[in-house]
C-alpha cells in the first residue's frame, strides 16, 4: 500500500515536471513568434521607407534576432546576473547613453516604438515564466518602500536585454556609429 502510494506521488511529479516544460516551451514558441513578427514590421517599415535605414535600424534587427536564438537563457537570474555582470562597464553605459539620444529624435520616434514593444515582450515573457515570483513579489507590495525597489529591479532586468551583448548588439552599434 505505502508503495503504491509512493509510485503514485511520482507519477504526479512527474506528470507536474512533464506539464510545466511544456508550459515553457509554448511560452518560449509563443514569444519567438511575437519577436519574429516585430521584426518582420521593422523590416517592412524599413523597405516602405518609413524609417532611415541607420545603426539603430542594425541594432533593432540584430537584437531582435538575437534575442530570439537566446530566448532559452531569458530569466530573472541571468537577468541579474547580466546586471551586476555589467554594473561597471563604461561601454556599454555609453552605447546606452547613445541609444537613448537617438531614440528620443524626431527621426527616430518609430524606433523608439519597436524598442519598447521588444521590451513590452520580454517582461511579458519573464512575468510568465516566473510567475512563482509573481506571487511573492505581491506579498511584499503591501510594503511601499519595498515595492519601488523591486519595480525598479524589474525594469532593469527587462533593460538589460536589450543592453547586454550576449542578448543585444548595441554595442556594435554604438561602434559602428561612431566610426570605429
Amino acid at each position: 500500500m505505502l508503495f503504491t502510494i509512493a509510485a503514485g506521488l511520482v507519477m504526479l511529479a512527474l506528470l507536474d515536471r512533464s506539464l510545466r516544460a511544456s508550459s515553457l516551451e509554448c511560452l518560449k514558441l509563443r514569444t519567438r513568434f511575437r519577436l519574429f513578427s516585430l521584426r518582420d514590421r521593422l523590416r517592412s517599415a524599413a523597405i516602405a521607407g518609413e524609417i532611415p535605414y541607420s545603426e539603430l535600424f542594425d541594432y533593432l534587427d540584430t537584437t531582435f534576432t538575437l534575442t530570439i536564438d537566446c530566448l532559452d537563457r531569458i530569466n530573472v537570474w541571468e537577468g541579474t546576473a547580466l546586471i551586476i555582470y555589467y554594473r561597471n562597464d563604461q561601454e556599454l553605459r555609453a552605447a546606452h547613453k547613445w541609444a537613448n539620444i537617438e531614440f528620443d529624435r524626431k527621426e527616430n520616434r518609430k524606433f523608439s516604438q519597436f524598442y519598447k514593444e521588444y521590451g513590452t515582450e520580454i517582461a511579458d515573457f519573464l512575468r510568465a515564466r516566473h510567475a512563482s515570483i509573481r506571487t511573492g513579489f505581491r506579498v511584499l507590495k503591501a510594503i511601499d518602500v519595498a515595492f519601488s525597489s523591486i519595480a525598479r529591479f524589474r525594469s532593469e532586468i527587462v533593460d538589460i536585454f536589450g543592453r547586454a551583448p550576449e542578448t543585444s548588439t548595441l554595442k556594435r552599434a554604438h561602434a559602428h556609429a561612431r566610426g570605429a
